[in-house]
């Protein structure tokens, strides 16, 4: 038996088509405004947008918090506690802004004037 193959093609008309990545972003940006998980992920990607921003694998641990880090461990069950061995909590931004240990590679700290909320 013969398979009878027959392209179907859908022509969206452009005008709608812009209009429906309008809605969708306008929903996306209200979601990412309103929620209340990845608020550390925020501070530095503030707006929703499709074209994807390509950081390295260490930018995107330290901008979600996820990775080497002792509030992430211990929030996974792989630590018992969340602090440093300076005693302050082990946070992306204590490591690389106020940590004894890590001072050789720290950033410098922005200004309360610099910062955005």
């Amino acid at each position: 038996m013969a398979v009878l193959s027959i392209p179907i093609s859908i022509s969206l008309n452009l005008a709608f088509k812009k209009n429906l990545k309008k809605c969708s972003l306008e929903i996306w940006q209200d979601r990412w405004d309103l929620s209340e998980t990845e608020r550390r992920t925020f501070l530095f990607v503030h707006q929703a947008n499709i074209n994807r921003a390509s950081f390295n694998s260490r930018t995107n641990q330290f901008i979600a918090g996820h990775g080497p880090f002792v509030t992430y461990l211990g929030r996974l069950g792989l630590s018992s506690h969340n602090r440093c061995v300076c005693g302050a909590k082990g946070d992306p931004n204590h490591y690389a802004t106020v940590c004894p240990v890590t001072k050789p590679f720290h950033s410098t700290k922005p200004s309360a004037g610099n910062l955005s909320t």
